[in-house]
């Protein structure tokens, strides 16, 4: 089989359906000898009248359409014991001719064989085109190499006529870059932070006490011993509970709710916390 440098089908595909014209436009990306067979076998399913269709379709997911192309001939001509017996010879003759002036239409479109299928039929080039074939694309780096390759092909084969008042399409490629780096700084620093922020894995400590007499400690803490006329410490009751809940259990080593900890925590709860003959000082 011969080697392709493009293949357009890399959409998901249902693999419950059975195979059909529908189904083949959308399946994955597939080992090369597997891509080659079903495209091959899927042509065979392809009504006569329906071949330029087939391969316009093709031809429109593929970052270089004169290099897909040229390689759908090729397998063509590799595999014709196969598919004399599966095709007519109206059918085969109908697709060689089909491809001599589909590449014919694309040279003259493009001006140059190796172009990326960036422009639009009256030889501008399309920003749209551009984002549609970014959007395949999934790592920041190949996103920027791919702009720089369209900005270099813009500036190596720039049409004649260019639209006024528009911002210039080597322009626009710039600014996309330099979004996607925004973008990808910006990502990796939430990640960056999520990880720092992030609770450590640790065991939990087990509080052998009574809960609520542990809880009427950090009551103290906040609400009754003084620091140079400060709490010994400062926080909220919602802090204290989750910090609480984080790392602490109970004496039978259960979870400790957050709700719990806020309720003995409150100052117009006296009664949930132990009674003054119960409680542990600190001095």
């Amino acid at each position: 089989m011969v080697s392709y440098d493009q293949k357009p089908l890399d959409q998901e595909t249902n693999r419950n359906q059975t195979s059909s014209r529908q189904d083949f436009f959308w399946i994955n990306t597939l080992e090369l000898r597997i891509y080659c067979e079903r495209l091959l076998t899927t042509f065979t399913q392809v009504a006569t009248e329906d071949v330029e269709t087939f391969i316009n379709n093709l031809l429109e997911q593929a970052i270089q359409p004169i290099i897909w192309l040229n390689n759908f001939e090729e397998l063509l001509n590799l595999n014709l014991q196969f598919l004399w017996d599966q095709i007519s010879t109206v059918k085969l003759t109908r697709t060689r001719l089909f491809i001599v002036e589909k590449r014919k239409e694309l040279k003259a479109l493009l001006y140059h064989s190796e172009g990326l299928n960036i422009r639009c039929q009256n030889g501008t080039y399309s920003f749209k085109k551009v984002k549609f074939h970014l959007s395949k694309i999934e790592k920041y780096c190949e996103k920027r190499l791919f702009l720089t390759q369209c900005k270099f092909e813009y500036l190596q084969y720039k049409p004649s006529l260019v639209s006024l008042n528009t911002t210039p399409f080597d322009e626009k490629i710039d600014l996309e870059i330099q979004r996607l780096i925004a973008e990808e700084e910006y990502l990796n620093f939430q990640k960056q932070y999520q990880q720092e922020s992030a609770l450590p894995s640790i065991q939990k400590i087990k509080i052998n006490s009574q809960l609520n007499q542990f809880a009427d400690l950090i009551y103290q803490m906040i609400n009754e011993i003084k620091v140079n006329d400060l709490p010994l410490i400062e926080t909220s009751n919602s802090n204290i509970a989750k910090l609480v809940a984080s790392f602490f259990t109970d004496s039978n080593g259960s979870s400790i709710e957050q709700s719990t900890i806020r309720t003995y925590l409150q100052k117009n709860k006296p009664e949930k916390r132990p009674k003054e003959y119960n409680r542990i000082r600190f001095t």
